[in-house]
């Protein structure tokens, strides 16, 4: 027949009763076949175990938790746990689950069938089911709840181990991070001992004394410079009062004049004083140099008082002190002033080049100090956090060991099934009804499509391109007329 001439619904109905047992005998295997499935499939059970995920009993404003993961999270690494060979292996022993099966199959097959019948589903908020299926529906039951009470024993080892991990971590990182931080306030306290006198807080310290040290360099100066001038004004009167002691000598005055040395003394007394009330005009009482020369001008007034009482007693003699005698004195004096004072000049002078220096290199010294403090500040820091963070994670696994943390609470158990949860026999009998359907429709189809003959006579001439001119229709003897005219 060429299906690709315009037919109508006659047709279909000619071709459905020409192809009739092409669809009849394979609709009816099917459902044969389904209605056999049905009867002989078995029965399989499932028992479910509803559980809540409890917050912990403490708030977390108080102790953080170490296990912050998710109710998704947490349950896919203990249900990876749960189903692993280990934990099945002890469910099957301790239900002797698949008996037969085992004797038949390797282990690990069995492993695999016990995974396919485990179910565990997350409800809404905290809820999560723990479902397992099986034939007898009282084992179904006692699996559900004992896979239950493994999740809930897994959880409190698991949170408990990481909670025990984080601690140990921590300890670790502490000891660590102790010992580092040892080093590094070593390596400050030994800069600043190798750099003392020059560190940044010294600073103001050391130019303080530099601007004192210059003050006594300048005083310092000034008293040399005076002494200087003292000592050539004893230098000329000494000049001076040798040709004089020469005439002396020769000639003896015939009346009383005055002592040459006490004017001498009275000049320098003078000079001194005069040196005394300058510096008292710029510095303190408690200055070195003020009680210096005021300790100079009480052994000059001294001795000028004594030499004063001597000449008023005194009856010219070859014996005494002659004038130049005691300016060569004072000059040994002045001189042993000048030394002290070159002595203390240039010790002033090496003192200031010392401090200048430590002023100098201060600026280096700080920023070595800066580097070296700013590592160790970060280490104390890190080591302070790593100190709370470790007081955090103890009182965190002491709320796991006593169990005050997020938990695992069964609200429903499971209980026994009073209804096969699987096979859906209406269901599976709509399907095989389908199929049956479908496969009979398929192989008439195929049948009529193979099919070439002519079952009209507008496709006999159609095809020959020749008319028709007679028909014989289609005589149908009964099998009793066949046997008679034999």
């Amino acid at each position: 027949m060429e299906l690709n001439q315009k037919i109508d619904i006659r047709d279909y109905l000619d071709i459905a009763w020409r192809r009739k047992w092409f669809f009849i005998i394979p609709f009816i295997l099917s459902i044969a076949a389904t209605v056999f499935y049905i009867r002989s499939v078995p029965n399989i059970y499932q028992a479910s175990t509803l559980i809540l995920v409890e917050p912990q009993k403490v708030p977390p404003s108080y102790i953080k938790p170490t296990v912050t993961d998710s109710v998704q999270a947490q349950l896919r690494t203990i249900t990876e746990q749960i189903m692993s060979r280990t934990y099945l292996e002890k469910v099957i022993k301790e239900f002797n689950l698949y008996s037969q099966l085992r004797q038949k199959l390797p282990f690990e097959s069995v492993i695999e069938k016990m995974r396919t019948r485990i179910t565990v589903r997350v409800k809404k908020g905290r809820v999560f089911s723990v479902s397992f299926e099986d034939e007898n529906p009282v084992i179904a039951m006692k699996v559900a709840n004992r896979l239950a009470f493994m999740f809930i024993e897994e959880n409190l080892k698991v949170r408990e181990e990481q909670a025990e991990g984080t601690l140990v971590f921590l300890e670790k990182e502490l000891n660590r991070m102790k010992s580092l931080l040892k080093q590094q306030e070593k390596a400050v306290l030994d800069f600043r001992a190798k750099h003392l006198g020059v560190l940044p807080e010294q600073l103001d310290a050391n130019l303080r004394t530099l601007d004192r040290l210059q003050l006594q360099l300048q005083n310092t100066n000034q008293a040399l410079q005076a002494a200087i001038q003292t000592k050539l004004q004893l230098q000329n009167q000494l000049a001076q009062a040798r040709p004089m002691a020469d005439r002396e000598k020769n000639s003896k005055p015939a009346y009383p004049e005055k002592d040459l040395n006490q004017e001498v003394q009275d000049t320098n007394l003078k000079e001194l004083k005069k040196r005394l009330a300058f510096l008292e005009l710029r510095y303190t009482d408690q200055h070195p140099e003020v009680i210096r020369l005021r300790r100079i001008i009480q052994k000059l007034e001294k001795d000028s008082a004594s030499q004063g009482q001597n000449s008023r007693e005194r009856i010219p003699s070859n014996q005494s002190d002659t004038l130049s005698a005691q300016i060569e004195r004072q000059l040994s004096q002045i001189n042993e002033e000048i030394a002290k004072l070159q002595a203390e000049k240039k010790e002033l002078q090496a003192k200031i080049k010392e401090y200048q220096k430590r002023v100098e290199i201060t600026p280096k010294v700080e920023q070595q100090l800066k580097e070296l403090s700013r590592g160790y500040e970060v280490t104390k820091k890190q080591y302070q956090s790593l100190l709370d963070k470790r007081l955090q994670a103890e009182l965190a696994a002491n709320m796991e060991r006593k169990q005050k943390g997020e938990q695992f609470k069964i609200l429903d158990p499971a209980k026994l099934p009073e209804k096969p949860y699987k096979p859906n026999r209406p269901k599976l009998f709509m399907l095989g009804l389908m199929l049956g359907l479908g496969v009979g429709f398929g192989i008439a189809f195929l049948v009529e499509y193979m099919d070439h003959s002519f079952y009209k006579v507008e496709d006999l001439e159609k095809f020959s391109e020749l008319p028709v001119l007679a028909c014989i229709p289609e005589f149908k003897v009964s099998k009793k007329k066949r046997v008679k005219s034999s």
